[in-house]
């Protein structure tokens, strides 16, 4: 992680905060934990699961625009699994990506 705490030196972060609401005014924006502390900045990443948004724990003001509540309430949540494998010789096409698509929309595919 030496990269990442080079780019978080002097940042504020706060890791395992259950978020309640995020409010975004003309100066900056509040976030507001479950605790009811009050975090104030210029700017703020937030990282949550899908679920997180999909439930609407966190409240947005101003709301989120019709198009990301459409987008978060069409995505699905599943199980992803990932695997890295090395081979000692490559056997594969010379091609960029290289991914199979499913025989339905529900079926899994791969993309490599």
């Amino acid at each position: 992680y030496p990269i990442i705490q080079a780019l978080a030196q002097g940042l504020d972060i706060r890791l395992n905060q259950r978020v309640t609401k995020i409010a975004r005014q003309f100066n900056g924006v509040t976030v507001t934990t479950e605790d009811g502390t009050s975090y104030s900045a210029d700017v703020c990443i937030i990282t949550v699961p899908l679920g997180v948004l999909k439930a609407n724990i966190i409240k947005f003001e101003p709301e989120l625009p019709s198009w990301k509540s459409s987008a978060i309430a069409d995505l699905g949540v599943g199980i992803e699994n990932k695997i890295a494998m090395h081979f000692d010789t490559v056997f594969w096409p010379n091609v960029e990506v290289l991914g199979m698509v499913g025989p339905t929309p529900k079926a899994c595919g791969y993309f490599l």
